[in-house]
Order: structure tokens, then sequence, then C-alpha cells
């Protein structure tokens, strides 16, 4: 009696195996559920507007994005390029402007090197840099840096040139440093 009672307990436990193996196996291979993105704050904007409190929200609000193929070579830090820029046209006296930026940096001459970003409203810096190291991987894979900018800021009304710039620095060495994926945002929040 007691090794039939063992060979249905081994019998449920293999059972429980097998199920288990199964459904492990399923989710590793199944295809997952995909969100289609968009690098634009105007996309992100449609699918938040419905849910936002109306207190905060302009319904008139304006947008600019831009984004922009290929590469551009970053300049030496003192002095930056502009990586990507956008225009935006506030209608409020003191606007509310939710500016998002980003660039990839790659060293395409060395191995090592530090990226700066920052962003500039009409010219003038809006706050102070962002920084990444593009570190130090074995040749021949350059190293890579990701920079995100993200800021709200206050605009009076009218055409505002929104701009993210960019830099390196390798201690005074002279390096190709190229920046790929740009994209930037702006959009009046209130």
């Amino acid at each position: 009696m007691n090794d039939e009672k063992r060979g249905v307990s081994r019998r449920w436990r293999m059972a429980a195996v097998l199920a288990l193996g199964v459904t492990l196996g399923t989710m590793l291979m199944a295809t997952p559920a995909t969100a289609h993105f968009l690098p634009s704050i105007s996309h992100i904007w449609a699918h938040i507007r419905p849910l936002a409190d109306t207190r905060y929200v302009n319904r008139s609000a304006s947008a600019g994005a831009d984004q922009q193929a290929g590469s551009v070579t970053l300049a030496e830090y003192n002095s930056y390029t502009d990586v990507v820029q956008t225009t935006i046209t506030t209608k409020g006296a003191a606007s509310k402007v939710l500016i998002i930026g980003q660039f990839t940096a790659q060293n395409q001459s060395s191995n090592s090197a530090d990226v700066f970003a920052r962003a500039l409203a009409d010219g003038n810096m809006v706050d102070g840099l962002y920084w990444a190291s593009l570190g130090a991987t074995a040749a021949p894979v350059f190293p890579r840096a990701h920079l995100s900018v993200s800021r709200v800021i206050t605009l009076g009304p009218g055409l505002h040139t929104i701009t993210l710039q960019g830099a390196y620095y390798d201690g005074g060495t002279v390096r190709t440093v190229a920046a790929f994926a740009r994209a930037i945002s702006a959009v009046e929040l209130t």
C-alpha cells in the first residue's frame, strides 16, 4: 500500500514539473506585447492629455518637436555644437514649457572621453550641464553614451527657439565624437 502511494505521488510530481516546464517555456518563447514609440512630446502628450487634470492643461497649448537623422560632430569643450533644435510659439504671459531632448554620443577615434549636453532657450542656457562618460572599452569597439535632458522652464509669449547642444572633453586631445539619434521636443503646459 505504501508503494502504491509513492507511485501516485511521483506521478503527480512529474505532472506538476512537466506543467511548470511547459508554462515557463511558453512564457520565454512567446512574443511579448509591444507598444509603439515615437520620440515626440506631442505624441506622448496625445496619450496623456485625456487623463490630465484640466487645472494644469492649456487646451490651446503649442508644441514643437524635431528629430534629426544622421549625425553631427561635437566640438571640444568649452565650445558647443548645436545638436538639434525646435521652435515653439507660447501664448501665455508666463508659460511653463517642458523641454525634453536627447542624443547618443560615440567617440569614433579613441576609447575614452567625457560628453556634455545643455539646453538653450533663445540662446540662453536654461540650466546646468548634463554629463556622461564615454568610458573605456577595448578597440575596435568605441564607447557610446546617451544624454537626456528634461526641464520645465518659464517663457513669455511669442516664438522661441529651443536648442540642445553638445561637446566632448578628453584632456585637450582632439577626438572625433559624433552625436546620433538626436531629438528634442517642447510643449507649453500652462
